[in-house]
C-alpha cells in the first residue's frame, strides 16, 4: 500500500506545471457531461412536443437542442487543444527532469543501465504517464459527473431503472481488482522486452561491418524473429487479459441496455409511457453505463501508468554528483596534481589501483603506460571525478593551496577518450562542441593543430561537411583527429589523451605529438598510449602493472625526439 501511495504521489506531482490548465479541462469535461445528460431531457421534451403537435414547443426545443450541439462542439475543440498542450508540457517537463537526473548522476551509475533502456523509459514510459494524467484521469472525472447527473435524472423519471443501471458497478470493480496486478506485470514485461528488441536493432545496425564481415545476416534475422515472437506473445497476453475482462463488462452493459429497452417498450405498449420518455430512458441509461464501461477500459491504462511510474522512479534512484561545490580552481593559476596513496576497486576483493602515489607538475608531458586492463583509464576517471577513490587523496596544488579533486575540476581539462565519440552534425559543430561563442579562425587553428586540416579541406563541404552517426563517412584516424581538435580548441591547462593516436599512421602521429608539445598555452599533458613514439615527447612515464604504479623520468628530451635515457624509480 505504501508503494502505491508513493507512486501515486509521484504521478500527481507531474501535473504541477499545468495544474490550472488541467483543472480547466476537468471543468469543461464536467460541464459537457451535464449538458450531455440535459440533452436527453431535451430530446424527451422535443419528441413529446412533436407527438402532441405543438409547433411552438417544437421550435423551442429544437433551438435548445441546436445550442447544446454547438456548445458540445466548442467544448470538444477547446478540450482537445488544452489536452494537447498539457500532454506536451508534462512530457517535456518530465523528460527534461529525468534527462537532467541522468546527466548529473554519477558516471558509475550509467554502467548499470543500457542506453536503450534509459531511452525507452524517458520516451515510452513518460508517454504512458502523460496520457493517463491529461486524458484518462480528466475523462474519468468528467464521466463520474455524468454518472451522478444521469443517475439523479433517471431516479426522478424511473427509480427502478436507475437502480438496475448501476448493478454493473460492483462487477467492474471486481474485474479491475482481479486483473490489476497481472496487467501491471505484463506491462513491465512488455517494456523490458521492448528494450531488448531496440537494443538488438541498435547494436547490430551500429556494428553492421562486424555483422557483414562475420556473415551473421541470417543469424541476426533469426534472432530478430525470436525477439519479435517473444514481444508478440506478451502483447497477446495483455490483449487476452483485456478481452476477457471487457467481455464481462460488455455482457453486463448490453444486458442492462436490453432490460431498459424491454421495460420501456412494455410501458409504451401499455400506454403508461410516451415515446419521449423511452428515448430519454435509453439515453440516460447510456449516460450511466458509459462511465462504468469507460472506468473498466481505463483501468488497464491506469495500471500501466503505475508500471511506467515504477520504471521512471528507478531513474531517480541513480546517485547524483555533488553539484554544490563552488568553482575553486582558477584556470589562470599554475597548478600541480598529486595522487596520494590512492586505491580503487569496482568490486570487493578486486582492487584495480593499489596505494598509487605520484605528482605531475605544471607543464609536464606525462605518458601513462601498461598492458590492457591494468587501470590506466580508471586513473583518468578518478582525475575526472567520474569515480571516487576507495582510499587516499587526489589533490590539486595552486600557489600552495591544496584542494581535493572534484567534478568542478573538469572545467580545467580537455579530454579525448577512447573510441568514437563524435556527434551527428557538421565537422565545425563537433570541433566547437561546448565552446560558445567561438570564431571560425579558432576552429580552423584547432583543426590545424590536430593535423586534421588537410583532409577537411579536401572534403566537398569542408568544415560544413555532415558527419553520419558515429562518424560514418570518416576513417578512424580522421575521427580521432577531429576529437583531438575538439579538445585543443578549449585551451584548458590539462590535456588528457586516452589512446587518442592509436589509429594514426606513424608520420601523422609524430606531427600531431610535436604540435601538442609546441602548443602556446603549454598544457599539462597526460597521454595514455601503447606506442613508443609518444614517449619521446614525455618527460615523465607512469607505468601500471598489477595495480602498482612506477614512475620513470626522461633525463634528456629534445625537440628532435632523440633517444631517451630512462631512470626508473618505483613508488
Amino acid at each position: 500500500m505504501k508503494k502505491i501511495l508513493k507512486e501515486t504521489k509521484w504521478l500527481l506531482s507531474q501535473v504541477k506545471p499545468v495544474k490550472f490548465n488541467l483543472i480547466l479541462i476537468i471543468l469543461i469535461g464536467s460541464v459537457s457531461s451535464i449538458l450531455n445528460v440535459y440533452r436527453a431531457v431535451v430530446s424527451k421534451s422535443l419528441i413529446d412536443s412533436a407527438t402532441l403537435g405543438n409547433k411552438e414547443l417544437i421550435i423551442k426545443w429544437i433551438i435548445i437542442f441546436a445550442m447544446l450541439l454547438c456548445s458540445d462542439i466548442a467544448f470538444s475543440t477547446l478540450n482537445s487543444i488544452l489536452t494537447t498542450y498539457c500532454s506536451g508540457k508534462i512530457s517535456n517537463n518530465t523528460q527534461s527532469t529525468l534527462y537532467q537526473h541522468v546527466t548529473y548522476s554519477e558516471w558509475i551509475e550509467h554502467s548499470k543501465h543500457h542506453s536503450v533502456n534509459l531511452l525507452t523509459k524517458i520516451t515510452n514510459d513518460v508517454g504512458t504517464v502523460s496520457s493517463v494524467l491529461t486524458d484518462t484521469l480528466p475523462s474519468m472525472i468528467s464521466f463520474f459527473v455524468m454518472l451522478i447527473t444521469a443517475f439523479a435524472t433517471l431516479l426522478f423519471l424511473e427509480p427502478t431503472m436507475a437502480i438496475l443501471s448501476i448493478i454493473i458497478f460492483p462487477v467492474c470493480i471486481f474485474i479491475g481488482k482481479f486483473y490489476g496486478q497481472r496487467q501491471k506485470k505484463v506491462y513491465i514485461d512488455i517494456q523490458d522486452q521492448e528494450v531488448k528488441y531496440r537494443t538488438f536493432i541498435q547494436e547490430t545496425l551500429q556494428n553492421i561491418t562486424i555483422v557483414k564481415s562475420f556473415t551473421q545476416e541470417k543469424n541476426n534475422m533469426l534472432s530478430l524473429k525470436n525477439l519479435q515472437n517473444k514481444k508478440l506473445k506478451l502483447l497477446l497476453k495483455r490483449s487476452k487479459i483485456n478481452a476477457f475482462s471487457n467481455t464481462f463488462i460488455q455482457i453486463g452493459a448490453w444486458g442492462g441496455y436490453f432490460a431498459v429497452f424491454y421495460w420501456g417498450a412494455m410501458n409504451l405498449s401499455k400506454g403508461t409511457d410516451a415515446f419521449g420518455t423511452l428515448t430519454a430512458l435509453l439515453q440516460l441509461f447510456g449516460n450511466i453505463q458509459g462511465p462504468f464501461i469507460m472506468f473498466a477500459y481505463s483501468l488497464p491504462q491506469i495500471i500501466n501508468s503505475y508500471g511506467a511510474t515504477e520504471r521512471l522512479m528507478d531513474i531517480e534512484k541513480m546517485t547524483l554528483e555533488d553539484t554544490t561545490i563552488e568553482n575553486l580552481f582558477k584556470i589562470d593559476k599554475p597548478m600541480n596534481m598529486e595522487f596520494k596513496n590512492v586505491s580503487f576497486k569496482y568490486k570487493e576483493n578486486l582492487p584495480i589501483l593499489k596505494n598509487v602515489s605520484f605528482k605531475i607538475n605544471q607543464g609536464d608531458i606525462v605518458a601513462l603506460v601498461g598492458t590492457s586492463g591494468e587501470g590506466k583509464t580508471t586513473l583518468i576517471r578518478l582525475l575526472l571525478s567520474f569515480i571516487h577513490a576507495t582510499d587516499g587523496e587526489l589533490l590539486i596544488n595552486q600557489n600552495g593551496e591544496k584542494l581535493n579533486v572534484n567534478r568542478d575540476f573538469r572545467h580545467m581539462i580537455s579530454y579525448v577518450p577512447q573510441g568514437n565519440t563524435l556527434f551527428s552534425g557538421s565537422i565545425e559543430d563537433n570541433i566547437s562542441y561546448g565552446i560558445n561563442p567561438v570564431s571560425f579562425s579558432e576552429i580552423y587553428e584547432a583543426a590545424k593543430q590536430a593535423c586534421a586540416l588537410d583532409f577537411i579541406e579536401n572534403l566537398e563541404d569542408k568544415f560544413s561537411s555532415e558527419i553520419g552517426e558515429r562518424g560514418v563517412g570518416l576513417s578512424e584516424g580522421q575521427v580521432q583527429r577531429i576529437a583531438i581538435a575538439r579538445a585543443l580548441i578549449r585551451k584548458k591547462p590539462v590535456l588528457i589523451l586516452d589512446e587518442a593516436t592509436s589509429a594514426l599512421d606513424g608520420d601523422t602521429e609524430m606531427k600531431l605529438l610535436q604540435s601538442i608539445k609546441n602548443l602556446k598555452n603549454k598544457p599539462t599533458c597526460l597521454i595514455i598510449t601503447h606506442r613508443p613514439s609518444a614517449l619521446d615527447i614525455c618527460n615523465k612515464i607512469l607505468t601500471l602493472k598489477d595495480g602498482i604504479l612506477s614512475v620513470s623520468y626522461n633525463t634528456k628530451v629534445s625537440e628532435e625526439f632523440q633517444e631517451s635515457e630512462v631512470a626508473v624509480e618505483t613508488v
